[in-house]
């Protein structure tokens, strides 16, 4: 039996195109449309960073030359040499100030004043020093240059000044004769009353 209203519906069909019939349709017909515009936007993309490395690389090639650095002489085709050493140099100046700004401040006035204290008490020892000298060379009092002598020893032990008072003692002991070292300055000072 032939249906005058389905024979209808057929022709409308054929005549439009599929049929739209169910909703599980036109999901379906979404997804593939999501999906093709991925893939033409991820096409899109890799067309675009492609083109762009091309790009960089023609203009970076045209940049710098091919011709060895010796054999150029003009000073504009060293222009991105110039470019590179500007950045090593702002570079090193960060890290150099980075290193500064990280390490601990020792207190200036602390150093200081410990180096004030240290050239004192090596002008004191010298001055001690070319005292005993003079007591002993002027005057001939070697118990006076010794006590002197051991006094800058025993007083600034870390000095030059307390070196160069041992070598006068051994100086001394040696001219004497003797190889021990000369008596201590509390020695002298007893012997004048003093002690």
């Amino acid at each position: 039996m032939h249906d005058p209203i389905q024979e209808l519906l057929r022709k409308t069909d054929e005549a439009m195109g599929m049929p739209v019939s169910a909703k599980g349709d036109l999901a379906t017909r979404v997804r593939r449309k999501v999906r093709r515009q991925r893939y033409v936007r991820a096409l899109a993309g890799i067309l675009v960073l492609v083109g762009g490395g091309i790009l960089s690389a023609v203009v970076l090639t045209k940049e710098r030359p091919a011709v060895p650095m010796a054999v150029q002489s003009k000073p504009n085709d060293l222009r991105w040499v110039e470019t590179d050493i500007s950045v090593h140099e702002q570079i090193v100046a960060l890290l150099e100030k980075h290193e500064r700004e990280s390490l601990p401040k020792p207190n200036p006035k602390t150093d200081e004043f410990l180096w004030e204290v240290s050239q004192e008490s090596n002008r004191t020892g010298l001055i001690l020093v070319r005292d005993g000298d003079r007591m002993y060379r002027e005057s001939h009092d070697r118990q006076s240059a010794e006590a002197s002598y051991s006094q800058v020893i025993r007083l600034f032990p870390d000095s030059p000044a307390a070196g160069i008072a041992r070598e006068r003692l051994r100086e001394l002991g040696e001219k004497s004769g003797q190889s021990q070292a000369p008596s201590s300055p509390l020695a002298w000072y007893s012997g004048r009353g003093l002690g």
